[in-house]
């Protein structure tokens, strides 16, 4: 088993190596893509991803504190597909012409191939290392993010930190963290203008589904063994 969760984890690594760098090679790169969710996702489950190659190569015990580290980041790389997938490629799709050209190899990588890995990595050969059955310790990355977007916009001084769909100007990686223009309790049938406090509620709910469906596939996998 630990064969495969080392072989499992080593695909994560390459791929959101991969991924990553070719993402920041393309010619139409959105600016300071290093510092949008999807690219820091990857960041993390490769780091922690290399962190539990090393254990098993060296045949030591994976402590408990790094099974925690990687549920955290697993449900921020599942996050970041189920986002992209379901609210994001339809908008690029439309604005494309063809939902197809929403996906370059590079966003394949990053938005469903590392997503899908992490998750077949955490339910089939991670331990649980919590003793209660709820928490919310997966809300950890996205929250922080969060706050450091906002934080981002409010003292950076350039306009001009991210694209927006179409290339558009924006202070913000996400038009629903765009709380200049869509305020944060605008109440519209318009998603896409809908006040930025609605969409942290929805993002949290979504979290905390991901992180409790998480935790119950693993351990109905855990309990069939």
């Amino acid at each position: 088993m630990k064969k495969y969760r080392m072989a499992c984890n080593l695909l994560i690594v390459i791929f959101a190596i991969a991924g990553v760098f070719l993402n920041l090679l393309e010619p139409n790169a959105s600016k300071n893509t290093i510092l949008y969710f999807t690219t820091q996702s990857n960041i993390w489950m490769m780091l922690i991803c290399l962190v539990m190659v090393f254990y098993d190569i060296f045949k030591i015990k994976v402590p408990k504190v790094v099974y925690m580290i990687k549920y955290m980041f697993t449900v921020s790389i599942v996050l970041t597909g189920i986002v992209y997938n379901v609210i994001l490629a339809p908008q690029y799709g439309i604005y494309f012409g063809s939902f197809f050209k929403a996906y370059t190899v590079s966003v394949t990588i990053l938005h469903v191939v590392v997503p899908l890995l992490g998750f077949v990595s955490y339910i089939l050969f991670d331990e649980d290392p919590f003793k209660r059955r709820f928490n919310l310790l997966g809300c950890t990355m996205p929250m922080l993010y969060f706050l450091f977007i906002i934080v981002l916009s409010m003292v950076s001084t350039d306009d001009y930190l991210f694209d927006g769909i179409g290339g558009v100007q924006s202070r913000f990686p996400y038009f629903f963290l765009d709380y200049i223009n869509n305020g944060w309790f605008t109440l519209t049938s318009d998603m896409a203008k809908l006040g930025t406090f609605y969409w942290i509620l929805i993002g949290l709910i979504l979290v905390i589904i991901i992180s409790q469906v998480l935790r119950y596939i693993q351990r109905k996998i855990l309990q069939s063994k």
